[in-house]
């Protein structure tokens, strides 16, 4: 049915090419990345520029119930696509920033360079406002200095940090998926601990290992530090005295009650215990 072929039919067979948006192996003809690029490109800074002039941010609070709404019933896809249909699953899976048809980048491709590529969207979303914020602080811009842009940089980060983050989280945990194979003959066994979504690598050696320790960066140095810094914010302020700082709290804060401020980090690991109970079962 999904054109796979291999070890756990995790393989896409000659002249195939696996595709964004589901499991399927299909037939991939001309550089479709030459479209795909652009596309994104331009819904990110589409994005962006909504979250911005509508400000769109989690001190709104209203975001905060849709993301984690949105987080929580992209645990049971695969439920939903069974029971609800394609497009309730399309629209869980547009909210968590996934991609809501199958399409196919270049000719060729596979698992490993496919979790590579869903690295980029949410980090390409994070670096613009990055950069909009270092053009707001550092270079003397007057446009920067008389609109809107300048107060709204950081809670915009914050945002696309919390609705990106259960993403972020997903491919990490997608990428250090491992699986197990045992063969047996009449004479001798032998097991291999493999990549769960492409049995042909070796788990923690070769290609994969450059994956494995990316991946393991970005939870040392991202998703782990979020959530403790929104729990801990309040104390941490005896010791960072720092305005950007000061204010980047205050933003995950705002949208709870004093002394609540923290309630924002306890949903992010709500997030992540729930996503390794629901690969782990």
């Amino acid at each position: 049915e999904n054109n796979r072929v291999g070890f756990s039919c995790s393989e896409c067979p000659k002249d195939y090419s696996s595709v964004f948006g589901g499991y399927k192996c299909t037939k991939c003809k001309g550089p479709w990345f030459l479209f795909f690029i652009p596309l994104y490109a331009s819904f990110g800074l589409l994005l962006i520029a909504s979250l911005f002039l509508f400000n769109l941010t989690i001190v709104q609070g209203t975001i905060n119930g849709i993301s984690l709404y949105a987080n929580i019933m992209y645990l049971y896809e695969d439920i939903i696509l069974q029971y609800a249909g394609a497009p309730f699953y399309n629209i869980i899976l547009f909210l968590n920033f996934g991609t809501t048809f199958q399409s196919c980048f270049y000719d060729g491709m596979n698992e490993y360079d496919k979790n590579w590529l869903r690295f980029f969207f949410p980090f390409y979303l994070l670096l613009i406002v990055v950069v909009i914020i270092i053009g707001a602080h550092k270079c003397n811009l007057r446009v920067f200095k008389v609109t809107f842009i300048a107060k709204r940089a950081v809670p915009v980060l914050a945002t696309l940090m919390v609705l990106t983050y259960t993403n972020i989280l997903g491919i990490v945990m997608d990428s250090l998926r491992r699986y197990t194979l045992h063969i047996y003959n009449r004479t001798t066994y032998q097991s291999y601990t493999v990549w769960l979504y492409q049995p042909s690598l070796a788990y923690f050696q070769g290609k994969h290992l450059a994956l494995a320790v990316f991946s393991i960066i970005v939870t040392v140095f991202y998703l782990i530090p979020l959530p403790m810094v929104i729990l801990f914010g309040d104390l941490l302020r005896k010791y960072i005295h720092n305005l950007w700082f000061g204010h980047f709290l205050d933003v995950f804060h705002g949208a709870y009650r004093w002394p609540f401020g923290f309630w924002l980090g306890v949903r992010l690991l709500v997030r992540v215990t729930l996503m390794v109970l629901n690969v782990s079962l």
